[in-house]
């Protein structure tokens, strides 16, 4: 175990430009009650790993919060990120970034910032103890000294803020937030409930085990166990649904398309054809409507129609207005029921 949770500051940006525009103001608060919570100091605080998504807008929203925060820091506080080298992992950026200061503690040094050349103006470096390492910085353990603390700050859009401040594990720590006093022999355990433990079939389960009462493998072999039989039933039903879904809209594209050929729709133009219904050509065949004589009262589709065609064939009077024949008053079936 390299380092433990001293304290967690989270913040709301409040009403904003956008969702995406940050408020120092309210990254700000983020770090002042992580500081809060740890009962530390600005100047206590030897590493910022910062959210830094690399936008211009964004950056420098988050070094003039992280200036105001840690305006009394004693000497220069590196601040670095790892987005210039992995890249924006989504939510967990911010674990990306933990991992970030664990190793820094691990390995006794503060990682550069990768592909850094100089601080834009927008950051005003030389008014705050802030610094972008271009190269590493020594981070050495001090046994009688104080632990290291490190900080690692996370965002996200409409203003979640958070910041968290882990600092360098040592048994029998007195230090506020630290871990509490263990013999030498005993190991430290970490239960992840929500995860699947080998010879675990639920909570009881690992109750049991964490309590000493079972012995469970410690591991699942060569093989992952498959999922529950009611698991694989969600999993089939899923799938049907899918299939019958899938069936029912080829069905019903053979039968518009079987629609359209019977019933002479290719030849027609204009606004949802396949809505209207032909009347059949004496000694059979479809009936295209430019061929169907319109009477002034009747609609080309068939049925009454109030608006009339005025006598000219092969045009409805509503559609010649720009208007559909269902507006216009005739609301003939479709052929698809």
């Amino acid at each position: 175990m390299y380092g433990t949770i001293a304290g967690i500051g989270l913040s709301a940006g409040g009403k904003g430009k956008a969702i995406n525009a940050p408020s120092s103001e309210g990254q700000a608060t983020a770090v002042r009650r992580a500081l809060a919570k740890a009962g530390a100091g600005p100047d206590e605080v030897g590493c910022v790993i910062a959210h830094a998504t690399g936008t211009r807008a964004g950056d420098a929203a988050e070094f003039r919060g992280l200036a105001q925060a840690y305006a009394e820091a004693s000497g220069p506080l590196p601040v670095t990120s790892n987005k210039s080298l992995v890249g924006h992992t989504g939510w967990p950026a911010g674990v990306v970034s933990v991992i970030h200061l664990l190793l820094a503690l691990r390995h006794e040094r503060i990682p550069a910032q990768y592909r850094f050349t100089a601080a834009p103006d927008a950051f005003a470096p030389d008014a705050t103890p802030l610094t972008v390492p271009g190269r590493p910085v020594p981070w050495p353990a001090d046994p009688d000294g104080p632990a290291r603390l490190g900080a690692v700050s996370a965002f996200g859009f409409g203003g979640t803020n958070a910041h968290v401040l882990v600092r360098e594990h040592r048994r029998h720590s007195t230090a506020p937030g630290g871990p509490t006093t263990a013999a030498e022999h005993d190991d430290v355990v970490v239960v992840g409930w929500s995860a699947h433990l080998p010879g675990t079939r639920d909570m009881d389960d690992v109750r049991a085990w964490a309590a000493g009462r079972s012995t469970p493998p410690l591991s699942f072999g060569d093989s992952y166990p498959p999922p529950a039989p009611s698991e694989f039933r969600r999993l089939a039903q899923a799938r049907g649904i899918h299939r019958t879904l899938s069936g029912l809209r080829e069905r019903l594209g053979a039968r518009y398309a079987a629609k359209w050929r019977s019933g002479g729709l290719e030849h027609l133009t204009g606004p949802r054809p396949w809505r209207h219904r032909l009347p059949a050509r004496k000694g059979g065949g479809p009936i295209r409507l430019q061929d169907h004589p319109v009477a002034p009262s009747a609609c080309a589709v068939g049925g009454g129609c109030p608006g009339g065609a005025g006598g000219r064939p092969g045009h409805h009077a509503g559609r010649e207005r720009g208007v559909s024949p269902e507006r216009a008053g005739c609301r003939p079936p479709s052929p698809l029921g």
